[in-house]
């Protein structure tokens, strides 16, 4: 996953600059990934970040950031800003080409953490690699995954990472991994129920409509957090919901199969969706899906979208009956306030 943004923040105000910029205090987390917001003044997502303190090169402390690559500028100007605005004796440096990611995933990777563990650190004594490290994710407390399962990565010098990955991989191929791309952890991470910007989150919406005020220290030392504080007391005008087609639903094929029977036109099929479908609650739209994909687990489309409803709750979402319009077409649909995927994420914290 080297295609992540990696920016650093670093200078006399580092530990100010990123109190101000993200959700979560990461001052006293030295080399622990945390998972947090960055809000603007009105608390509206400008974008969801995975952050930790760390010794830099030149032997200060600074920050290390890591955002979708697609949100790298964004995310730059947006911390920029944020110092430019309260004189901080800080700067934030865009680094992606410098390091790498390698993410190891799956039911089978707490079997091989310690083996590639030693092999990175057999490395690392012969290439001298005095920058490059590793950070777990989940089971233990300071991991992160991105796909609902057991994994961990591997942060490096992108001078060393083709000699890292090989390493690596000949430990995953002796326990029958292999490669796997960027659309399986789309899927998997829309399984599990994880955010995508800009899709299901971006700087219209709040954590509280976003499902993610989890995220949220309470307080407000940093920005937006004023605004968060007074959306507590504020009705919700939408509200994040999941959604899931109907595992089987019964379709008419099209106009040019109209010589077969009606038996052999009535198909059994996966509705596909892909996002930007219509969301029909009882009868009146009240929204669009912001992202969806195909679930290999629940053998379903999945989808996740913001039901505009004055004053929604949960109660309501869960309380409609719903169909999805795709193409024309209405489908009927299950919404939920969470992943109908292990909710609570268990195969993350599973140790075998």
């Amino acid at each position: 996953s080297s295609y992540m943004g990696k920016l650093y923040i670093s200078g006399k105000d580092a530990d100010e600059t990123v109190t101000k910029l993200l959700t979560r205090d990461i001052t006293n987390t030295e080399n622990q990934f945390v998972y947090s917001l960055m809000l603007n003044k009105d608390a509206g997502i400008e974008c969801d970040v995975v952050a930790t303190k760390m010794n830099g090169k030149s032997g200060g402390n600074e920050y290390y950031i890591t955002v979708p690559t697609a949100a790298a500028q964004h995310c730059r100007f947006h911390i920029q800003k944020l110092i430019q605005d309260h004189t901080l004796h800080s700067s934030v440096q865009d680094r992606t080409e410098e390091t790498s990611i390698l993410s190891v995933q799956g039911p089978k990777s707490c079997q091989i953490y310690f083996r590639v563990l030693y092999v990175l650190y057999k490395l690392s004594a012969s290439l001298s690699l005095l920058d490059c490290f590793i950070f777990h994710l989940y089971p233990f407390p300071n991991r992160l995954s991105f796909v609902g399962e057991l994994g961990f990565e591997i942060h490096c010098s992108s001078d060393h990472v083709n000699k890292i990955y090989a390493a690596v991989m000949e430990v995953v191929n002796r326990h029958n991994g292999c490669m796997a791309g960027s659309r399986a952890m789309a899927s998997l991470s829309t399984e599990a129920g994880f955010h995508h910007w800009p899709t299901s989150i971006n700087s219209n919406d709040n954590p509280i409509e976003a499902r993610l005020l989890k995220s949220c220290s309470p307080g407000t030392t940093y920005l937006g957090g004023e605004a968060l504080e007074k959306l507590r007391s504020t009705p919700n005008q939408k509200l994040l919901a999941c959604f899931t087609i109907d595992r089987t639903v019964g379709v008419k094929l099209s106009i040019w199969m109209k010589k077969v029977s009606i038996a052999q036109r009535d198909v059994i099929f996966k509705v596909p969706m892909t996002g930007s479908e219509i969301i029909w609650r009882n009868n009146k739209k009240v929204g669009f899906l912001c992202n969806a994909d195909y679930s290999y687990s629940l053998e379903t489309s999945i989808g996740y979208g913001y039901v505009k409803i004055p004053s929604v709750t949960d109660n309501t979402i869960t309380s409609g009956d719903y169909e999805m319009e795709r193409m024309g077409e209405k489908y009927p649909a299950k919404a939920t306030i969470a992943t109908p995927y292990l909710p609570q994420l268990t195969k993350m914290f599973a140790m075998t």
